[in-house]
């Protein structure tokens, strides 16, 4: 087969794959009814946004009065979901607790929290759910907090001192 009809059948696979691609991701994005603010860069999306002379949570006040209480930005390849009202967080964090349960696995969150079995790296599952109750109990009850209360006291006045 001569070497010209290789490089033509592939760059005539190539562009009917970005072709399809791109309908298909363009299809995706008609049935989302969540806006985006215009002005993301190729690459880097709407990661430039919150740098500037602004406060990042003074862009994200302004981008919510234009746009509303739920919109979306392109960070990078990944688009991440801004609610800014307390309700709405809550009946999505309510609704779909199990998908914002299985975060993903990182390199890092398996180095640091010893191959994921510390407890804020610890996938969704059964361990999980029996450290969330030990956590709780044990950790985060009213009397545990108050018998440590005395430390987060000199904790705070050294900080103070050292300010």
């Amino acid at each position: 087969m001569d070497l010209s009809l290789i490089v033509l059948t592939l760059a005539i696979s190539f562009l009917l794959f970005i072709f399809l691609h791109k309908l298909l991701l363009s299809s995706k994005r008609q049935s989302r009814n969540i806006p985006e603010p215009a002005g993301a860069w190729l690459i880097i999306g709407h990661l430039h946004l919150p740098n500037g002379p602004q406060m990042a949570h003074k862009i994200f006040v302004h981008m919510a009065d234009k746009y509303g209480s739920i919109f979306q930005l392109k960070l990078r390849v990944n688009y991440v979901v801004i609610v800014s009202d307390h309700k709405i967080a809550k009946e999505s964090f309510t609704t779909n607790d199990m998908a914002f349960a299985n975060w993903p696995k990182h390199i890092a969150s398996g180095i640091l929290g010893y191959n994921n079995v510390m407890f804020a790296f610890v996938p969704y599952g059964p361990y999980w759910r029996e450290m969330r109750k030990i956590v709780t109990v044990e950790l985060l009850s009213v009397w545990r907090i108050e018998m440590f209360g005395h430390i987060r006291v000199l904790e705070v006045k050294s900080a103070i001192k050292e300010i």
